[in-house]
């Protein structure tokens, strides 16, 4: 019997096991939303929409276990990476800041 407290080490795209029991409590948790943006993922009961997320990365010492799990939307898991959360809500509000910036140029037809 495997110990889930043990960490574990990924090779890119290696696929980790989660007790099934262990996976709905991480999506109860997450109460239908991206843990990271807030997204409404109740609609999607495939859970083709959304991913399991580790908060602290393996790479960065962060363990396989539920309580370093959240449920989060596609594009913020692929957004985060091996970012810590600190580093993804910095490069997230960086990209939000040029959006906002890029938004105000096209609003106002000015060139940039």
């Amino acid at each position: 019997m495997q110990d889930d407290s043990t960490p574990k080490t990924l090779k890119k795209r290696q696929k980790l096991d989660l007790p099934k029991a262990a996976h709905w409590r991480i999506i109860d948790k997450s109460q239908d939303h991206c843990w990271y943006c807030g997204t409404d993922l109740s609609w999607d009961i495939s859970g083709e929409s959304y991913t399991l997320d580790h908060v602290i990365p393996l790479s960065k010492g962060g363990m396989h276990h539920e309580s370093n799990m959240v449920r989060c939307c596609r594009s913020c898991n692929v957004s985060k990476g091996n970012k810590s959360v600190e580093e993804f809500r910095q490069h997230r509000m960086k990209l939000l800041h040029l959006d906002s910036i890029t938004s105000a140029f096209e609003t106002h037809g000015w060139q940039q």
